[in-house]
């Protein structure tokens, strides 16, 4: 949110250019943070999901697609971006319409 109301600050008292510059800034800067962090920093097991079972081995694994989709909030997500998503077709198009 910062650094959509810094780019869009620089657009305004710069020109509409620097919005672009910004933006390729930004995107510079997370590319250098996602490259700065190390192999070590990550715990795959854990990033995939994965829970420990109640079993005498304990063996951790992942959950399937399936589980995942049985999840109400991730339904409700998908369900927001997909109505954002047609919400953003119609402006596109009656903006399209008006140029």
């Amino acid at each position: 949110m910062v650094s959509a109301l810094l780019a869009g600050l620089l657009a305004h008292f710069l020109s509409i250019e620097w919005l672009f510059y910004s933006l390729l800034l930004f995107a510079c800067g997370s590319l250098i943070s996602a490259l700065a962090i190390r192999e070590t920093d990550i715990d795959h097991v854990a990033a995939r999901g994965a829970v420990a079972q109640e079993t005498t081995d304990a063996q951790p694994h992942a959950s399937g697609l399936l589980q995942v989709l049985r999840d109400r909030r991730v339904l409700m997500l998908g369900a927001a971006l997909t109505l954002f998503h047609f919400a953003n077709a119609a402006l596109d198009a009656r903006w399209s319409a008006s140029t």
